[in-house]
């Protein structure tokens, strides 16, 4: 498989397992969207709250999709490694060896 091929099967997979969180909006404090629940916007609205640590893999055997991830910043793949947990690649592909996120 071609690094392009490879390249668009990754991010469809990611947007794939993703889907709605690509565009959730972060929040310090959950409390902070509660006025939502009374007076709902007019389109559909996520949220996110950052998570307070790194998720460790404890699969044996397959590699989480978030490996395939070249991220730079820790806050940004501890979310992404949240986000992601419980989402594989099949066993042929090399850790690492993925695409850049993009910005």
């Amino acid at each position: 498989m071609d690094q392009d091929s490879h390249r668009a099967r990754v991010e469809t997979a990611l947007e794939s397992a993703l889907r709605e969180r690509i565009n959730a909006l972060e929040v310090g404090r959950i409390e902070t969207v509660r006025a939502f629940a009374n007076d709902a916007p007019p389109a559909k609205l996520s949220f996110y709250t950052p998570p307070q640590a790194t998720i460790a893999n404890t699969h044996q055997t397959l590699s989480p999709l978030s490996d395939l991830l070249r991220l730079g910043d820790a806050g940004l793949k501890a979310l992404l490694n949240d986000w992601l947990e419980g989402v594989y690649t099949r066993g042929e592909h090399r850790r690492g060896a993925g695409c850049p996120a993009r910005s």
